[in-house]
């Protein structure tokens, strides 16, 4: 075989299999009780697509401002719709609450409830969703 007629061959094999977007195991909706043993708060980031990826890796998008919080000491309030695994393995979970503005509102020591955390999304990024947020108890000296 001479180099046109590989070269043809894996030009042929690459475009049967492209890339497919690989979504993540949605998780939830799912109300979860914990306390923060971390908090970082990301401001929001425009991220432009990849040209040949399929999937929300292939178009633009805008991630939105958020605290990306490890809880620990977790109360699962329902039963896990989706990817119980999240919440299962460590006894801790990391997840992501939209929030526009770097305020302080969340802080290392709070113990918190997030009423019905959803979170999907693919090789592109990770959207979250919740209903409402309630802070159970404040750090020691902020009650």
């Amino acid at each position: 075989m001479d180099k046109v007629a590989a070269l043809m061959m894996l030009l042929l094999f690459l475009s049967v299999f492209q890339a497919q977007a690989a979504p993540i195991r949605p998780v939830g909706p799912v109300t979860i009780e914990g306390t923060i043993q971390e908090v970082r708060w990301y401001p929001e980031k425009f991220v432009k697509g990849t040209p040949g990826m399929s999937g929300s890796a292939g178009k633009d998008r805008t991630f939105p401002a958020r605290y990306v919080i490890r809880l620990t000491d977790l109360v699962l309030r329902e039963p896990i719709q989706g990817n119980a695994a999240k919440f299962e393995s460590t006894g801790g979970a990391t997840i992501m609450l939209n929030h526009k503005v770097d305020d302080g509102f969340l802080k290392k020591g709070m113990r918190i409830i997030v009423f019905h955390y959803r979170e999907q999304g693919d090789e592109g990024g990770t959207w979250t969703s919740f209903d409402r947020l309630e802070v159970v108890n404040a750090r020691r000296g902020e009650l």
